[in-house]
């Protein structure tokens, strides 16, 4: 398991995950625990970890008993209160537009199979409660062109098609697809891809339409868990990670064999990534009072410092911090010698990246000096912040 410094928690991030704690279990936050909380600081923690909607409806029945807190967060209130509508909207136009895109696949015979938030959120206790970023569909590859157009004439934007695990078609307002061609992508040392390279064999059939599939319950927490320490080990996640690993071993604990999806995560390393964020989502979520937070091990800490600090999709600072260890695995401090080595390989990365995301140049390397030189001028006018947050990153290491 990645090694990171123990940083302690303050009384907002304890405020903000007891608040989560209540949301999970639908129970209202009472008015005299709230004046003791900083809104402010939860509000923030909310949006950074995409969780204000489930916090929201624990805080909800107290602003109503209590009208102080309208007098003294007006508008936060109200903003907090849109961002909760919003949610339920954006999960209610998201299913919608998933059920008409599997009515047309119904009808011209192409597999499929959602994934990830689509199926997690229905296991929260109340619609819009976890809030969702997009729709993920796993399907049949062969019929990629097709889907581009189907999307591409509904409206949609195609936004990457043909490289790295997924195509993604986005459409205004909310409306973002990502259309797994595989589950995860070839890059070198993913034994999750190797594991999942005859995953419609893995596959259930669903009664209710002809071309549907789902995961049986033990290999759905394998692939959520496997996503999650995907991240664990590039940039980082977050909290959200925390709350659908509570959900899911909540709703499925009668029919998990931990000792088979222990075996599974094993064969890509994640076994022991599992076993920790389980055993801190339960330490963490199963008492709304939070009784057992002072009993966390050393590495739960560990664990929940990176969830608190990398928000929901990671930062860069965490990636360049994996990446740097995994170029020095002795554990010292890091060399000007490893920093060199990284930044070489930022600039000129192996041709699995190309093979991944540039297959034009892959398939024709002669392209490979001219694509170069494009990269880094588009890099320095499109992610100029980005590349300046990596710097960063490094020199402080």
């Amino acid at each position: 398991m990645i090694q990171y410094n123990i940083r302690t928690l303050g009384k907002n991030e304890w405020d903000f995950l007891e608040l989560v704690a209540c949301g999970l279990h639908m129970k209202p936050v009472s008015t005299e625990r709230l004046h003791q909380m900083d809104l402010q600081a939860v509000w923030k923690w909310s949006k950074y970890h995409m969780l204000g909607a489930l916090v929201y409806d624990a805080i909800e029945p107290a602003l109503k008993v209590d009208q102080t807190f309208a007098a003294e967060y007006p508008q936060l209130l109200a903003a907090w209160r849109e961002k909760r509508d919003k949610a339920l909207r954006k999960n209610m136009l998201l299913d919608a537009a998933r059920k008409q895109l599997f009515r047309y696949m119904e009808a011209e015979g192409i597999w499929y199979m959602p994934l990830k938030g689509s199926i997690i959120k229905d296991l929260y206790k109340t619609p819009g409660m976890r809030e969702m970023s997009d729709n993920d569909i796993l399907f049949d590859p062969v019929y990629s062109q097709k889907i581009r157009s189907y999307m591409e004439e509904h409206g949609y934007q195609t936004e990457a098609y043909g490289v790295g695990a997924h195509d993604t078609y986005l459409k205004e307002p909310v409306y973002n697809f990502e259309m797994h061609r595989v589950l995860f992508s070839e890059k070198p040392g993913a034994e999750w891809n190797q594991y999942y390279q005859d995953v419609k064999d893995r596959l259930i059939k669903d009664e209710s339409n002809s071309f549907g599939y789902h995961f049986e319950e033990n290999d759905l927490y394998i692939y959520v868990i496997a996503h999650a320490y995907k991240h664990h080990k590039g940039s980082g996640t977050g909290i959200r990670t925390l709350t659908d690993c509570y959900i899911l071993n909540e709703a499925y604990v009668d029919h998990f064999d931990y000792e088979y999806i222990g075996q599974e995560l094993a064969v890509f390393g994640a076994a022991e990534f599992e076993q920790t964020l389980r055993s801190l989502a339960h330490k963490i979520f199963a008492s709304e009072d939070m009784g057992q937070k002072n009993r966390l091990t050393e590495q739960e800490r560990e664990l929940l410092a990176e969830l608190m600090y990398s928000g929901t999709y990671g930062t860069v600072a965490g990636m360049v911090e994996r990446a740097l260890k995994e170029l020095q695995a002795d554990g010292d401090t890091i060399t000007t010698g490893t920093k060199w080595r990284y930044m070489w390989r930022r600039l000129f990365p192996d041709m699995g990246f190309y093979k991944e995301n540039v297959p034009m140049v892959y398939r024709h390397k002669i392209l490979l000096p001219f694509y170069t030189v494009f990269r880094w001028v588009r890099g320095l006018i499109k992610n100029r912040k980005k590349i300046t947050e990596e710097i960063k990153a490094i020199r402080k290491k």
